[in-house]
């Protein structure tokens, strides 16, 4: 199932990495505000 924007195997593995992002309740309550607003 090919993800949409995803043009080279090795742009998968770099987004795929990020789920194993760990970001602190802070940073994620700001991107929470910022979503909301965009």
């Amino acid at each position: 199932l090919p993800i949409p924007g995803t043009s080279k195997v090795a742009h998968l593995e770099e987004n795929l990495g990020a789920v194993a992002l760990d970001l602190p309740p802070a940073d994620l309550a700001e991107l929470d505000k910022v979503a909301v607003e965009s």
